[in-house]
């Protein structure tokens, strides 16, 4: 069993990103998104306790694969301990994991969320502040280099292509 956690600003492409690896045979996608949906509808504000239930139920997700899992969620802090929190974990229960950041540049990110229209994505100023926000909590040392991808300018396919594909197949 292997795990692949990717992790990127809001519209920065996670979501579209594990699905497309999910369409590998004997892969499975997990949006931490979902498991916050699952546990908490309807909640806007988050709190410590419920971080830690999320990472819990996502985490027995995982496992409870027993398949290679494509996992993808945010980072809201600085630095960004939820990585090392996941890695950790999957360590812990003798799973192998693999870090991809996507990093792309504020514009790519805005024109992204243009493009999928989601109605929490509507308001650009808002987007702006979160976008540099979660972009600011990437910039850190306990990030590996090789596993930030910045690439704003390929498709989908293409960053699957070149950085993504040797990982999982």
């Amino acid at each position: 069993m292997k795990v692949l956690l990717i992790t990127g600003p809001s519209g920065s492409g996670k979501t579209s990103l594990g699905k497309r690896v999910a369409e590998n045979k004997e892969w499975t996608y997990i949006s931490e998104d979902s498991v916050w949906g699952d546990l908490f509808p309807n909640h806007e504000s988050r709190t410590e306790e419920m971080s830690k239930k999320v990472i819990e139920e996502s985490l027995k997700r995982i496992l409870d694969k027993k398949t290679n899992v494509v996992f993808e969620f945010l980072v809201y802090t600085k630095p960004p301990k939820i990585i090392g929190i996941y890695k950790r974990l999957l360590k812990k229960n003798k799973v192998r994991s693999e870090l991809v950041v996507l990093k792309p540049i504020p514009q790519a990110i805005l024109d992204r969320k243009n493009i999928r229209l989601r109605k929490d994505d509507q308001n650009n100023e808002l987007n702006k502040k979160n976008i540099e926000h979660q972009l600011n909590c990437l910039d850190s040392k306990i990030i590996p280099k090789k596993c930030i991808i910045s690439d704003s300018t390929s498709n989908l396919e293409e960053i699957y292509q070149k950085y993504i594909k040797k990982l999982v197949e």
